[in-house]
């Protein structure tokens, strides 16, 4: 589970590999912005991929050694009511 908006690095803060990457807003706000979650090959680097997460649908994911994965809930500001979940996929 992801609870805070920030940047993980893939091999030391996670495994890299084929990852589902899922978002469930426990307010059910329709006017909530979408979290934004980018790929970057390292930090300071222009993204790989860029991608928006709708809550209640999944996204797939592939992260090698020694990228950053940048999640942001919302653009403004950190969101209590969205929690972000990471699961290796099979």
């Amino acid at each position: 589970m992801i609870q805070h908006s920030g940047s993980y690095i893939v091999g030391k803060q996670f495994p890299p590999g084929s990852y589902i990457l899922s978002c469930h807003d426990k307010e059910k706000n329709d006017k909530q912005d979408e979290p934004l979650v980018q790929i970057l090959p390292s930090f300071n680097k222009n993204s790989l991929s860029s991608l928006s997460v709708k809550p209640g649908q999944p996204i797939s994911l592939d992260v090698e050694k020694g990228h950053i994965l940048q999640i942001d809930k919302t653009i403004l500001d950190e969101s209590d009511s969205l929690t972000m979940f990471l699961q290796k996929d099979r």
